[in-house]
């Protein structure tokens, strides 16, 4: 059996093993990039360094240190990170923030929006955004944005 080579509490308790489990989720975290895994590998570098230190030992002690600090980087960590790196990490919870960002803005029609078709671009902050509306739109209209969809912005006429 192979906990009679390598017992379960010879592992707990090594503060190296705790280490290569930490890079093992880095290389996870870098392949995945949904910052999940990256906290876990704090937790598991935090129980390494405090084994290593001799701070915690036994194997309770150390998987509740592990669980603990990675939770903890998780709340503490995870939306900082998520500001400095940005993009979308799987669940949005800031749709009525993007919503506002767009919803009622005025945007300029730069490639005629034909409704039946659903084609047609608006400019808006300087980009190019695909759009779509209820009815055509001519070029150079003047459009005020009604939702945001991903990368197409629904767009109502202002002008009559």
């Amino acid at each position: 059996m192979i906990s009679d080579y390598l017992p379960l509490s010879s592992w707990l308790g090594s503060g190296l093993a705790w280490f290569i489990l930490g890079a093992v989720l880095l290389i996870i975290e870098l392949a995945t990039s949904g910052f999940l895994a990256l906290f876990f590998a704090i937790g598991a570098w935090i129980t390494a360094i405090l084994l290593w230190i001799g701070l915690i030992g036994g194997n309770w002690l150390t998987l509740a240190v592990f669980l603990v600090s990675s939770v903890t980087a998780l709340f503490l960590l995870r939306r900082r990170l998520r500001a400095v790196v940005g993009g979308s990490m799987g669940l949005d919870t800031d749709t009525e923030a993007k919503l506002d960002e767009f919803a009622g803005k005025i945007a300029t029609v730069v490639e005629s929006i034909n409704a039946a078709r659903n084609t047609g671009k608006v400019e808006f902050r300087g980009t190019q955004w695909l759009a779509r509306a209820d009815r055509t739109i001519e070029r150079g209209s003047t459009v005020r944005i009604v939702a945001r969809d991903n990368l197409t912005l629904t767009v109502k006429s202002i002008e009559g």
